[in-house]
C-alpha cells in the first residue's frame, strides 16, 4: 500500500476553526429600552413625592389643630379653677371699703372679669382677666401693678354673662348691694378665622 492512499483515523470530528479567546456576542440594553425605564421610574418618583408631600401637609395642619384645642382647654381650665375658687364673700380693704369677691368692667378698657379667689393655704389672690389687642391676658398682683400672662391671641370678642338667683342671665355683675356670688358664669370667645366658642362655669 503507498503513502497516498492513507486515510486519516477520525475523519468524523469537525476540525476547529474559532480562535481562542474569542467571547460569543451578548445582548445589551437599547436606547429605547433605558427611556422607557427611565420614564417608569421618574412617573413612579413623581406619584411618590405627591403621596410624601400630601403626608406632610396633613401631619402640619393636625399638629396646628391640636396646638390650638390644647392651648383653648388650658385657657378654659384656667377659668375654671379661678371661679371655682372664688371668695364666699368680699374682703375689708385698708382703705375700709368691701371690696365684692367678683365683678365684671364696667367701663370700656377695664378688666373684663376681676375676682378674688383662694390660693392654698396663702392670703387671697386678686385675679383678672382683660382683652388687649386680640390677647386675652391674665393680671396677677396688685392692683396698681399687676403683672400681665398672654393666655390666647387672636380673640376678636371676650364677653362674661352671669346667671343670678332666679335664672336670669346679666351681662354686668358688681357684686354689691347684696348680690354676692352669681350661680353660673357664661364664656364666649370669638376667634379670627375659627368662630365663636361658649362655655357655661357652674359656680359651687
Amino acid at each position: 500500500m503507498s503513502r497516498a492512499s492513507k486515510k486519516p483515523l477520525y475523519t468524523g470530528l469537525p476540525r476547529l476553526t474559532a480562535a481562542r479567546g474569542v467571547v460569543p456576542r451578548q445582548r445589551g440594553f437599547t436606547l429605547l429600552e433605558v427611556l422607557v425605564a427611565l420614564a417608569v421610574f421618574a412617573v413612579v418618583g413623581a406619584v411618590a413625592y405627591r403621596g410624601l408631600d400630601r403626608v406632610s401637609t396633613n401631619k402640619a395642619h393636625l399638629d396646628r389643630e391640636m396646638h390650638f384645642w390644647r392651648e383653648l382647654g388650658q385657657v378654659m381650665d384656667r377659668m375654671e379653677g379661678d371661679l371655682v375658687q372664688i371668695a364666699p364673700r368680699s374682703d375689708l380693704l385698708a382703705s375700709g371699703l368691701l371690696r365684692p369677691p367678683l365683678r365684671s368692667a364696667s367701663q370700656p378698657g377695664d378688666a373684663l372679669l376681676s375676682l378674688t379667689r383662694f390660693d392654698g393655704k396663702r392670703e387671697p389672690v386678686q385675679v383678672s382677666y382683660r382683652l388687649r389687642e386680640q390677647k386675652l391676658e391674665l393680671l396677677m398682683g396688685s392692683a396698681s401693678a399687676p403683672k400681665a400672662y398672654p393666655l390666647l391671641e387672636n380673640v376678636t370678642a371676650c364677653r362674661f354673662s352671669f346667671l343670678d338667683s332666679s335664672g336670669v342671665w346679666l351681662p354686668q355683675w358688681s357684686g354689691k348691694s347684696g348680690q354676692g356670688r352669681p350661680q353660673g358664669i357664661r364664656l364666649q370667645l370669638e376667634l379670627a378665622g375659627r368662630g365663636e366658642f361658649e362655655r357655661v362655669f357652674a359656680l359651687p
